[in-house]
């Protein structure tokens, strides 16, 4: 059943109006939530930022701290006094770099200390390269080297100093790493690095020159004073790996390793003529003598040639000059004033004589069977070989001897003049034929003329019966030369005409003297050169004088044998028949 409760009464009066200033401090209890809310919110904020903040808001810069020192102790130090210790310019006590102390220094004075030891403790780059089996050694000087030197100093100088912001936590620890130091010294060391850049072109540049051909050894030269050819040694192939030479060079140096020695891969190609192989078969192919008369100028000057001629090499399709090998004959250049001809006439002039040497060598050319080019005769025939076999040389008219090597092989000259016999032999040395054949030069007359006259000159300033032979008078001839090959056993093989020679007919031209004892002058017959001395004045002197001169008869010649010693040039076909007197009159 239900029941109707009483309702209750109303007691509250009804609001009066309110102005709108009372209403501005009537408190509205349903914002008091949100009031306290907000409060709390406050005090929360505040707490938290005080419990991040505390090391900024209590730490100041002039809070003491405890710190360790080197020794043990302890002391007091504010963090400002922390920090201007750790933020010294200057190295801390117990840095030591490459074995120098560096303590209280600044960086540019550490730099300053370092260098010069730093750069003298450089590594040595001493690097070798093998090749077959021998080590050659490789100049890498030139190789930029660096060194970590700024580096180093730097890593130095960081050690123990805290960061511009670091706490005071952070301070101690730096300050504590510090004083250890000066218990525990810190060492550095620098290090040097070797930049490989270029190193390729160093390597290769100087490994090329090992690659070459197989060379085999060749004839190269003429010992004058054994008369025997050199040769140069012959030269095995070699192909290195220069590329794979050049990769094992960088990997040592990247690796640090700037001492040792590289084995070069090669392939080696063996040559196939030694110097004895290439020597085989030469020797004096032909040779030409003769013997000189007593004047020791003359003598002189053929000596002089022989000297200079003597050990010329000449390689296959070179040629020889007299004249371009002896020179200009002058007394600066060594040789003396002998006969020599000039104008026709017989004269004194510097080289008198060298003709001899020229014409010895000619024999010997052409009896090697070499190329001839320029060969001019004497103006007469030559007492010292066969009329038509003379080679005159002169200087100022351009008269030269010139031959050619036209053998293949290398050939050489020795000239040499035995001054204890008077004699001088002209060799060529060259290869030998396989067959043992030989050649012999020879000539004969094909025709002759008269001899002609002699024109007789008086001369007052003579004695009665002497004579100055100005030119000997020389009939005309005309010669034919052969070369003619003979076999090893002597036996002749071939004859074939060389050239032909012709020597003009050469009047003679002499003066007589017809100066008289008591100083008056004779007459003279110049058709037959007899003086005709007057009856008044002759005495026995005098025809003692005109019974005994020496008139010039050119059917009179005089000959002796003689003994011959050995010289360079013995050997080959030689011809030792020339012996001539003292009044010979060739040039």
């Amino acid at each position: 059943m239900k029941k109707n409760l009483p309702k209750a009464k109303n007691n509250s009066r009804p609001a009066r109006p309110v102005s709108n200033s009372e209403n501005a401090f009537v408190f509205d209890p349903s914002k008091k939530v949100w009031i306290i809310t907000a409060a709390a919110f406050l005090v929360v904020g505040v707490g938290l930022t005080c419990f991040f903040m505390r090391d900024k808001l209590f730490n100041s810069e002039n809070r003491s701290v405890t710190v360790t020192m080197a020794d043990g102790s302890s002391a007091k130090m504010t963090v400002a006094e922390l920090r201007d210790e750790l933020g010294s310019d200057k190295f801390f006590e117990g840095i030591i770099i490459d074995g120098i102390d560096i303590s209280g220094k600044t960086k540019q004075e550490a730099l300053t200390l370092l260098s010069d030891q730093v750069q003298n403790n450089a590594p040595k780059i001493d690097l070798s390269y093998e090749v077959n089996g021998t080590s050659y050694p490789l100049d890498l000087s030139s190789i930029p080297m660096d060194n970590n030197m700024e580096e180093v100093v730097n890593e130095a100088f960081s050690y123990g100093r805290p960061a511009e912001d670091a706490s005071k936590s952070e301070l101690i620890e730096c300050f504590s790493t510090v004083q250890d130091l000066k218990n525990t010294p810190k060492n550095y060391t620098t290090e040097h690095t070797v930049s490989t850049e270029g190193v390729g072109e160093l390597v290769r540049s100087f490994l090329i020159p090992f690659n070459k051909e197989a060379a085999d050894a060749k004839v190269s030269g003429f010992d004058a004073s054994t008369c025997k050819f050199t040769a140069t040694d012959a030269v095995d192939g070699c192909k290195l790996d220069i590329e794979k030479a050049i990769t094992d060079t960088k990997a040592l140096l990247d690796n640090g390793t700037y001492q040792g020695t590289i084995k070069v891969d090669a392939t080696v190609t063996k040559a196939t003529k030694t110097a004895d192989d290439v020597l085989q078969g030469y020797g004096l192919i032909a040779s030409k003598a003769s013997d000189t008369n007593s004047n020791n100028d003359r003598n002189h000057n053929i000596n002089q040639a022989c000297k200079i001629i003597n050990g010329t090499f000449l390689a296959p399709g070179e040629t020889f000059s007299f004249n371009g090998t002896v020179g200009k004959r002058t007394v600066e250049a060594g040789f003396y004033e002998a006969p020599t001809i000039m104008g026709g006439e017989s004269v004194d002039a510097p080289g008198g004589g060298i003709c001899q040497v020229s014409s010895m060598l000619f024999h010997a050319v052409v009896r090697s069977d070499l190329q001839v080019n320029e060969r001019y005769p004497h103006q007469w025939p030559a007492t010292y070989c066969d009329r038509g076999t003379d080679a005159t040389v002169d200087w100022d008219s351009n008269m030269d001897f010139k031959f050619t090597n036209t053998s293949g092989y290398p050939v050489a000259i020795s000239a040499y003049y035995d001054v204890s016999n008077y004699r001088v032999s002209v060799a060529i040395y060259g290869h030998l034929p396989e067959d043992g054949s030989y050649i012999a030069f020879i000539a004969e007359t094909v025709d002759e003329g008269e001899l002609p006259e002699t024109k007789y000159t008086a001369n007052p300033e003579l004695p009665v019966g002497e004579e100055n032979v100005k030119k000997k008078p020389h009939p005309y001839y005309y010669t034919k030369s052969y070369k003619v090959w003979y076999d090893k056993n002597g036996n002749e093989i071939k004859r074939e005409e060389y050239l032909s020679t012709t020597y003009s007919a050469q009047k003679g031209d002499i003066e007589v003297g017809v100066l008289c004892p008591d100083g008056s002058i004779a007459e003279l017959d110049t058709e037959t050169g007899e003086v005709i001395v007057p009856d008044s004045v002759m005495t026995s002197e005098t025809s003692a004088t005109t019974e005994g001169s020496d008139v010039y008869d050119p059917n009179v010649t005089t000959s002796t044998d003689a003994t011959y010693e050995t010289d360079p040039t013995d050997g080959a076909q030689d011809d030792p028949d020339s012996i001539w007197d003292d009044d010979y009159d060739e040039y």
